[in-house]
């Protein structure tokens, strides 16, 4: 297209100087076929150039050989792909919810054998996971992991309840000072839209 508008104006060009009147100085022929020359290594030089930058443009490697605005056009797509992969990354943490709290409790007992301080804590950390969809039917993933270290002072003291209800140690622990790790729950939950096929 480009080349048919050049082609048109260099005709009406032409067609214009052989309009003037006969008193101006009218070009030979000589000069308008050297001009036409011209005109078409001109023309063949931009449309070397332009089937250059197409053969670039259908490669999606940077080439240090290719035309610069062909890599600077490369460059921008680049970057616009690795702005879109970080918006889904984004869009797939969008529905993963996370909780976590901890305690912790230190105490010593006035009177008794073992009058150490007993330090112990309990970390409880809950995750839940977008699990599939599944026709209408979605589904969620839960887990809570439970952390935790020290039996308190309820090995000590006997009351009517524990001296310390945020200690956690489990049975197969060796020591007191020893952390234990476990899976308190997890489930998979199911939404499905009542009612079911519309009945």
């Amino acid at each position: 297209m480009p080349r048919l508008t050049f082609v048109a104006r260099t005709l009406s060009a032409a067609a214009l100087l052989s309009a003037v009147p006969a008193q101006a100085a009218q070009p030979t022929n000589a000069e308008l076929l050297a001009e036409m020359q011209r005109l078409a290594e001109r023309i063949s030089t931009l449309e070397e150039q332009n089937a250059r930058l197409e053969r670039a443009m259908a490669d999606e490697h940077i080439s240090e050989t290719e035309p610069e605005i062909a890599s600077r056009l490369k460059a921008v797509e680049y970057q616009a792909l690795s702005m879109q992969k970080q918006v889904r990354m984004v869009d797939k943490l969008e529905d993963i919810t996370a909780g976590a709290s901890l305690g912790m409790v230190a105490q010593k007992a006035s009177g008794g054998v073992d009058r150490d301080v007993q330090l112990n804590y309990r970390a409880d950390i809950t995750v839940a996971t977008p699990a599939g969809t599944m026709g209408d039917t979605t589904g969620r993933i839960f887990g809570h992991f439970r952390i935790g270290q020290g039996k308190g002072l309820g090995s000590i003291l006997t009351a009517f309840s524990g001296a310390n209800a945020t200690a956690f140690q489990l049975g197969t622990a060796e020591q007191a000072s020893t952390s234990a790790v476990m899976l308190a729950q997890a489930w998979y939950q199911a939404d499905i839209p009542l009612p079911l096929g519309g009945f």
